[in-house]
């Protein structure tokens, strides 16, 4: 694919994503739910406690990307300019549903959408 490298066509290996932009989940359902789950995996495994994240840090990943040291301060000037579009469409009655959990590459285990 263009820029990425990763469907093939010598484009070289593929840039892992080195920003990422999210939404704080700040629900009090949404982190009861979540903190239930993490005591779930910590009753069954107590080694995972430590690699928890807190609840209230929760956050929808809307997307990743690889940004070159001197593109990011165009991509904050562009997330900057729409972030009131952001804010529309994912306001208090955005409702989202959660189909299990997966990993990425087996190192971090997300809520998947």
């Amino acid at each position: 694919g263009a820029g990425g490298g990763d469907e093939g066509g010598g484009e070289g290996p593929k840039r892992r994503p080195n920003f990422f932009l999210a939404y704080r989940l700040r629900s009090p359902a949404l982190h009861a739910g979540a903190a239930a789950v993490q005591a779930a995996l910590v009753e069954r495994e107590a080694r995972l406690e430590p690699l928890l994240t807190p609840v209230a840090k929760l956050h929808l990943t809307l997307f990743v990307m690889h940004l070159e040291r001197e593109e990011v301060p165009l991509a904050r000037e562009c997330l900057r300019s729409q972030a009131h579009v952001l804010r529309e469409e994912l306001g208090a009655d955005t409702v989202a549903r959660f189909r299990g959990l997966d990993t990425f590459s087996r190192r971090v285990l997300f809520a998947a959408v």
